[in-house]
């Protein structure tokens, strides 16, 4: 004998989908409280980051202010010990400019009194010489022995004054070659000088560079430290 069938009352058929019905809308209630709530959070995180972004621009914008406002600082400082440094070195070459001349005239008013002494000097010879001429003329009537005497004594005296003006004008280019020497080897010291000031001042420029590039890679490396750290606390 086959078995019975259960049987089906109204009831059964009617409460079945009731509770299906109430557990899609319990589902779906469910669903949209989690979605709100992770749309929420998902809200918060980007207002979160955005602020986050903000003080880092802000950061940076400040920092680059900084180092706008360091780098006129120091290109001003800079102009400023560069101007200075022209005008010392101006009023050092204009002293010794000075200084050249005053020593150029003093060698030039020497060297015409020494120029005039030796011209009056060979005038004396060439009168010395004219009045020995005259006198050989005035004695040439005397006996054999005045005027061997006579000439004896013109050539004697000839020689004695052009030996003296040879040792005169042999001092004389002696001293000026020494004065010269002097000259040129103050010329030598002061531009030398000159040239280690120029040294002092390009090897100060570059140690100026340097610092700006530390400085520069310094502020670049802060910032990227701090970028990377808010990454960081954004990713956890």
């Amino acid at each position: 004998m086959p078995p019975r069938k259960k049987a089906i009352t109204p009831a059964t058929v009617v409460d079945n989908p009731v509770k299906t019905a109430e557990k899609e809308k319990n589902k779906k209630s469910s669903l949209e409280e989690l979605r709100l709530q992770v749309n929420k959070e998902i809200n918060n995180l980007f207002d979160s980051l955005i602020t986050k972004i903000n003080e880092v621009e802000l950061m940076k914008k400040q920092i680059e202010e900084k180092d706008i406002n360091q780098a006129k600082s120091r290109s001003q400082k800079e102009e400023e010990e560069n101007f200075n440094l022209l005008l010392k070195q101006k009023k050092q070459q204009a002293e010794f400019d000075e200084k050249l001349e005053k020593e150029r005239k003093a060698f030039e008013e020497e060297k015409l009194l020494n120029e005039t002494e030796l011209k009056q000097k060979k005038e004396v010879f060439k009168s010395q010489e004219e009045e020995f001429r005259k006198l050989k003329d005035a004695v040439e009537d005397f006996p054999r022995q005045l005027k061997k005497a006579t000439e004896e004594t013109r050539k004697q005296l000839s020689a004695e004054l052009k030996k003296e003006f040879e040792t005169e004008k042999t001092l004389m280019a002696q001293k000026n070659d020494f004065d010269l020497k002097l000259l040129e080897q103050k010329i030598a010291n002061l531009q030398q000088t000159i040239k280690q000031q120029e040294r002092e001042t390009q090897s100060l420029k570059s140690e100026k560079a340097n610092a700006l590039d530390q400085m520069n890679n310094l502020a670049v490396a802060v910032v990227k430290g701090k970028e990377k750290e808010i990454t960081q606390n954004s990713s956890e």
